[in-house]
């Protein structure tokens, strides 16, 4: 199957129970910096 818009996307499991609130990853994911690639 070739969909362009999942072509780098990559998936992972977590292995054990993972509970944070919408907040808190929120805050986390500020700090994270995209790039597009183009």
């Amino acid at each position: 199957m070739n969909n362009p818009f999942f072509k780098n996307m990559l998936v992972y499991r977590l292995s054990r129970d993972f509970t944070i609130n919408q907040e808190e990853l929120e805050q986390q994911l500020e700090t994270i910096s995209l790039h597009s690639m183009r």
